[in-house]
């Protein structure tokens, strides 16, 4: 006995592709959302940051600049791709280079914009403490930094697999950023104390952050060159 109903897919038509680019654009809506609640919970979290006359902590400044930076281009790089690639979560073929089905893989990239978002959400909260404790260790800070570029790898991997289509991007550039950010949180996880940075922490943090938004910012600038460009006539 059947415990769900499993219906055969409709063909592919005007009508059908319609409505799987409605269900996309309701989708992209959502982490449209998302990114303006993380924008949102920046000023809030970073109010006596941004209020402040003079008074200000440069780790928390770097670390705003940072989170800011990564948010507003990821936002900007992403939906330029996604007018390429919108999700097909309708779609119940299988590639030849995938076991599961197309929707199966573009749910599971829609996950991975979810966890993107909510790093970048983590990072601001992690950054936080810098406000009142400039040389507070961001330990999990840094290693969720480079989490968020294995994530970048993980959508683009789901992305190929469920389009069956050569990767758009080198995947050169994407290991470079995953290696830089690695070996920047390692570094920085064998300087740490428990709690605080011992020594000169504030200009410790200042020195990792900075080289954290180098690395985003290089990795950011190449990313852009490699976008699908529109000449005029």
């Amino acid at each position: 006995m059947a415990i769900v109903n499993e219906y055969p897919p409709s063909s592919r038509t005007a009508e059908a592709s319609q409505k799987e680019a409605d269900v996309s654009g309701q989708l992209v809506r959502l982490i449209d959302l998302l990114f303006g609640l993380v924008i949102v919970q920046g000023a809030l979290y970073y109010r006596p940051l941004l209020a402040a006359h003079g008074h200000v902590t440069a780790p928390a400044t770097v670390a705003l600049t940072l989170i800011m930076y990564t948010v507003v281009r990821s936002f900007v790089d992403w939906h330029t791709l996604m007018e390429h690639a919108p999700y097909r979560i309708m779609t119940s073929t299988k590639r030849p280079s995938s076991l599961l089905q197309v929707r199966t893989l573009e749910l599971w990239r829609l996950y991975v914009d979810f966890l993107i978002v909510a790093t970048y959400s983590f990072l601001l909260l992690r950054g936080h403490v810098l406000l009142k404790t400039p040389a507070a260790h961001l330990r999990l800070f840094f290693w969720s930094f480079a989490g968020i570029f294995a994530l970048y790898w993980v959508w683009g991997e789901l992305l190929h697999l469920s389009s069956g289509e050569e990767r758009q991007f080198k995947e050169k550039l994407l290991f470079i950023a995953v290696g830089a950010a690695i070996l920047l949180a390692s570094g920085y996880t064998a300087t740490v104390g428990d709690k605080h940075l011992a020594g000169d922490g504030i200009k410790h943090n200042d020195i990792a952050l900075a080289i954290a938004f180098a690395i985003m910012v290089l990795y950011r600038f190449g990313n852009w060159k490699q976008q699908k460009t529109i000449n005029d006539p």
